[in-house]
C-alpha cells in the first residue's frame, strides 16, 4: 500500500513479471479513463485501445490482463477505506454531469483552478474530491445515495422524489447489451406481442420502484 504521507505517488506500474511501465498520472487522464469506462457508444475493444493510448507513455503490456490490472491500479489504488458491496456497485457521480459542481468546489475550498492547473496527480485529485466539505457536489451525492424513509411525510417524499429525478444518474447500458437487446428483438421478428409488452412495462415499473427504494 502506498501512503501519500511518506511515499512518492507512483508514475509507473509494475507487472507481476517485474516489468515496469510508465503511465501518465495526471488527473485529466484519470477522468478520461473513467468516462471511457462509462461510455455507452464504444465496444469493450474500442475502450481498451483508447485506454492504452491514454495511460501508457512508452511501452504497453503485451497482454490484456496486465493492461486491465494497470488501469484498475491507477483508478482505484488511492482508495483505502472499506465499502459495502451495495455502495461499491452504486453509481453516485459522473464527471460529465457533475463537472461544474466539482470545479467550483475545488476552486472555493482548495483554491485550485482545475481548468488551468498544470499537473495534479490523479490520486491527489481523488483524495481531495473525496474530502470536500459540504457544497453543491456533496449535497447531490447525498441525494443520490440516500434512501426513502418510511416515516417521510407526503410533501417531503414528493420533494425528495423530485430531487432524485433532477440529480439521479441514468442506467448505463454497454454497446454489447444494446446489441443483445437488438438481437432478441430481431429473433422475435421485430415485434413484441401485447402480453410481452405488458410484462416489459410491468418490469420497468418494478425496476423504477427498486431504484426509488435504493435512495
Amino acid at each position: 500500500m502506498i501512503n501519500v504521507l511518506v511515499d512518492t505517488l507512483p508514475t509507473e506500474w509494475k507487472a507481476p513479471d517485474g516489468s515496469a511501465y510508465a503511465i501518465d498520472t495526471d488527473f485529466r487522464i484519470g477522468i478520461q479513463l473513467c468516462l471511457l469506462q462509462e461510455d455507452t457508444e464504444l465496444t469493450k475493444r474500442e475502450k481498451a485501445v483508447m485506454m492504452m493510448e491514454l495511460l501508457f507513455t512508452d511501452a504497453i503490456p503485451g497482454n490484456a490482463q496486465d493492461v486491465g490490472e494497470c488501469v484498475t491500479f491507477f483508478l482505484n489504488g488511492w482508495f483505502h477505506d472499506k465499502e459495502s458491496g451495495e455502495k461499491a456497485n452504486k453509481r453516485l457521480m459522473d464527471f460529465n454531469v457533475d463537472q461544474w459542481r466539482i470545479y467550483s468546489a475545488f476552486l472555493a475550498q482548495y483554491r485550485i483552478d482545475l481548468d488551468t492547473v498544470g499537473y495534479l496527480h490523479f490520486w491527489k485529485f481523488m483524495g481531495l474530491l473525496s474530502s470536500l466539505e459540504e457544497c453543491s457536489y456533496t449535497r447531490v451525492i447525498d441525494i443520490r445515495q440516500r434512501k426513502f424513509r418510511p416515516k417521510m411525510g407526503s410533501e417531503e417524499r414528493k420533494q425528495f422524489k423530485k430531487a432524485k429525478e433532477v440529480y439521479g444518474l441514468p442506467r448505463l447500458r454497454s454497446v454489447e447489451e444494446q446489441e443483445m437487446d437488438a438481437d432478441i428483438y430481431d429473433f422475435l421478428g421485430g415485434t413484441v406481442s401485447g402480453d410481452e409488452q405488458r410484462r416489459i412495462t410491468e418490469f420497468e415499473k418494478y425496476a423504477d420502484a427498486e431504484d426509488d427504494e435504493e435512495y
